[in-house]
């Protein structure tokens, strides 16, 4: 039996300064999407230094870490937290990550409207997911005006 510690080994590392930072979120991202049946705490760690750095990692570093990792199986947890992101670093692993039909069923309660729009374009879901998404149909396709909301109905 052998133990991958390469997770552990990049969370305990001293970050200096931002290039650093972005070189570990890439290390992170890379070794979350490889090892899926790692255990879940660790899994859970890297996790949340990934959600804890998000706002310190600029836009272009995480729209092309989503970018890399396009077309690959990720496990869940690793889609979550890009669909978390803005629209445009989103929508490459949405739009074309591998997972099966009961992980992105799971997924899409979780998603927000702008995720599930993503996740609509797909052609290639499952019967669960579609009826996942199904759920939210109305309130995800109805847009909200602020004008409509607060004004009196006009007067005739």
């Amino acid at each position: 039996m052998r133990f991958d510690d390469r997770l552990a080994t990049v969370l305990a590392q001293t970050i200096d300064g931002e290039t650093g930072r972005q070189a570990v979120w890439r290390q992170l991202t890379d070794l979350l999407a490889q090892a899926p049946d790692l255990d879940t705490l660790t899994r859970a760690r890297g996790l949340a230094r990934l959600r804890e750095w998000r706002p310190r990692v600029p836009e272009p570093v995480r729209r092309s870490t989503a970018a890399a990792l396009a077309w690959q199986a990720l496990p869940p947890d690793l889609i979550l937290f890009f669909a978390e992101d803005l629209a445009s670093i989103a929508a490459p692993v949405i739009g074309t990550a591998r997972a099966d039909d009961a992980d992105w069923a799971r997924l899409i309660p979780q998603f927000s409207p702008v995720a599930r729009a993503l996740l609509r374009h797909r052609r290639d879901l499952g019967p669960e997911a579609l009826r996942a998404l199904e759920v939210y149909g109305p309130a995800d396709l109805m847009l909200a005006s602020p004008a409509r909301e607060t004004a009196p109905p006009p007067q005739c």
